[in-house]
């Protein structure tokens, strides 16, 4: 839902045979991420994952009320499930504008615009083993690399 500051956080899905769309924005379980814009996204498996973005911000060096994002959720597309994904340990530097893609277990985020200019040629990568047994990410063993040339 569009919140007054003008960010959203509804998510629709579109049924290319159908040509119809449906709105997701209550989902089954769990809490949606915070409204943002500008956010990565990409889909590995049945889930698809949100990065970072611009967005409302309640951290004490927020001085305007929103700011950059470095959170990291998943939304499983069988499900119907929002997860909040953030492993523990290193996390990317915030940003909006990040380009996000997934390959091979792993979710990669480049770019994008925070508070450095050195961000915008940095690569970040999650790796994350998947148990095909379970069709389930495994978390838990998750990890943040940056990758630097």
């Amino acid at each position: 839902m569009a919140a007054a500051t003008g960010f959203g956080n509804d998510l629709h899905a579109y049924d290319i045979a159908q040509q119809t769309w449906t709105d997701l924005s209550t989902p089954i379980a769990g809490e949606p991420p915070p409204a943002r814009t500008r956010m990565g996204v990409a889909v590995l498996d049945a889930m698809l994952f949100v990065f970072g973005g611009f967005g409302l911000c309640t951290a004490p060096d927020c001085t305007d009320g929103s700011a950059a994002l470095n959170d990291l959720h998943g939304y499983d597309l069988v499900q119907g499930v929002w997860t909040d994904m953030s492993p523990p340990g290193f996390k990317p530097p915030a940003r909006q504008g990040a380009v996000a893609a997934a390959y091979e277990g792993s979710l990669y985020v480049f770019g994008g615009q925070g508070r450095q200019p050195a961000q915008r040629r940095r690569l970040s990568v999650l790796t994350c083993p998947i148990d095909m047994d379970a069709i389930s990410f495994l978390f838990s063993m998750a990890r943040w690399d940056d990758v630097r040339a």
